[in-house]
């Protein structure tokens, strides 16, 4: 069982357009296959495989920190006087949940991350600021992604295979000497990633991680049943795809169910 980066793919037939997935989603080779050149039958995402192949390997992950756009500026300027950070000198805890809500975050998952804490360890007093906010917005540093941690789209097979591999050493590491581990987690219309199994010493990642992971996956399936939240997030993780492609990529995804995503680089018209 292979995978290469999910950010490869394309869809017929707009062949040229590809988007900016996160580098630790990845797609299984059984599910859409490397050597296909021509469109197959799409086959749905159901099973994404969270994994980790060395424990001790995993790190935090600074991004790469884009600019904020000049919406992206008004908007997080115009929330952070609606609450008093203006008049007050900055926003102390409750003040910062309602921001972080007013951008498109819920009250449960930013409290499940515990990132209004880690936001103001940060922050000098007790007061958070608006350019301490922006940076948060910039670099994601307080949402806990990690580097080593990986989110694979697997068919259903295969997810037979890896659940029958986690029951077959229940009390001890799924290969002897290492510390990699996995879990199955369910991304089909009726759920947004809950695991429906792991194996032994197996720890979850931040549920900003998983979440970007699980929404991207629906994506991909082109399920247009996003809540507010994961809409919200998709659209930042595709921030930097313009509106139109993304548009044009989930368009063909619907529009032509029997068509699949396919490798850029392996259509007909691309190979050399």
């Amino acid at each position: 069982m292979g995978w290469d980066a999910a950010r490869q793919l394309t869809t017929p037939p707009l062949i040229h357009d590809t988007l900016e997935f996160p580098e630790s989603l990845l797609v299984s080779a059984n599910h859409t296959r490397r050597d296909w050149r021509e469109a197959h039958r799409l086959k749905n995402v159901v099973m994404l495989m969270e994994y980790v192949p060395e424990v001790r390997s995993l790190s935090d992950f600074i991004p790469e920190a884009p600019e904020l756009t000049p919406a992206q500026q008004q908007a997080m300027a115009s929330a952070y006087e609606l609450y008093g950070g203006g008049r007050d000198g900055g926003m102390g805890r409750p003040e910062v949940v309602h921001f972080l809500e007013t951008m498109g975050w819920s009250a449960n998952a930013v409290e499940q991350d515990g990132i209004p804490d880690k936001v103001l360890s940060g922050a000098q007093g007790s007061k958070v600021t608006l350019p301490q906010l922006q940076a948060l917005k910039r670099y994601e540093q307080h949402f806990g992604i990690q580097e080593g941690r990986y989110y694979v789209v697997l068919t259903l097979q295969e997810a037979e295979t890896v659940r029958a591999a986690i029951h077959e050493r229940l009390s001890a590491p799924l290969f002897a000497g290492h510390s990699a581990s996995v879990s199955l987690r369910c991304v089909a219309p009726t759920s947004t990633g809950a695991v429906l199994d792991a194996s032994f010493g197996f720890s979850e990642g931040s549920r900003y991680q998983t979440q970007m992971a699980a929404q991207c996956a629906k994506f991909v399936d082109a399920d247009a049943g996003f809540s507010p939240e994961g809409a919200h997030l998709l659209l930042q993780l595709l921030e930097r795809t313009p509106a139109a492609t993304r548009q044009h990529w989930f368009d063909a995804s619907r529009r032509y169910p029997n068509l699949t995503l396919i490798w850029w680089g392996r259509a007909s018209s691309c190979a050399g």
